[in-house]
């Protein structure tokens, strides 16, 4: 490691005087913090730079995820859904409304950074789901189960990966058809299942 030591010497030629060590550390080298601590033999370092924080766009301007996550959407269509809900495992009184609700949805963006909050609203009632695009969140799937998902954005995709459920891996894709309509795409892995919920964009951006 550098000592102030040696850096005094290379700048100076003289010999250190560990009464002036710190003086002069701080004279030559005034853009480094500099803690020195003396003992019999050595005298030690420790050098910090201003912290920088680096903010990384989450997606870019009018990209798919950017109309996504900037808008209201209306579910008008379904493929599947029905079969993909029996096999969920619902009583049949959720399935009945699930399969036939068509929700309006809207993200909330929260205050931090990548963390959205999910509205989706059929007439009077609205459930909420977290989307956190930082680290791996928990939350309850649509029948109460305790689960935990990663989101993060492939190829212009929204893509969460959903653990814990009765049924295993769920992943579920958000992706704009033909730039256009948005795709709600279900996959129950290992039941080999999946189902689609259409939107139409009726405001925002």
């Amino acid at each position: 490691m550098l000592t102030v030591t040696s850096v005094i010497l290379h700048k100076t030629g003289n010999r250190p005087d560990s009464t002036s060590l710190e003086a002069n550390a701080k004279r030559f080298l005034p853009d480094i913090e500099i803690g020195v601590s003396t003992s019999n033999d050595s005298s030690t370092t420790t050098t910090s730079t201003t912290n920088t924080t680096t903010t990384q766009r989450l997606f870019e301007p009018k990209s798919d995820v950017d109309i996504i996550l900037n808008n209201q959407w209306q579910q008008y269509d379904g493929i599947n859904i029905a079969a993909y809900l029996k096999v969920e495992g619902g009583d049949f009184i959720y399935r009945h409304f699930a399969a036939g609700s068509k929700p309006l949805l809207t993200f909330v963006k929260e205050k931090e950074p990548g963390l959205y909050t999910q509205l989706f609203k059929v007439v009077v009632v609205t459930k909420e789901y977290a989307l956190d695009f930082n680290k791996e969140y928990y939350h309850e799937d649509g029948i109460g189960t305790d689960c935990r998902s990663t989101a993060e954005i492939v190829k212009d995709r929204i893509v969460i990966r959903t653990f814990g459920g009765k049924k295993g891996l769920v992943v579920t894709t958000y992706s704009l058809k033909d730039h256009k309509d948005l795709w709600i795409e279900q996959d129950m892995v290992k039941e080999k299942i999946t189902n689609t919920r259409i939107y139409k964009k009726i405001s925002g951006e």
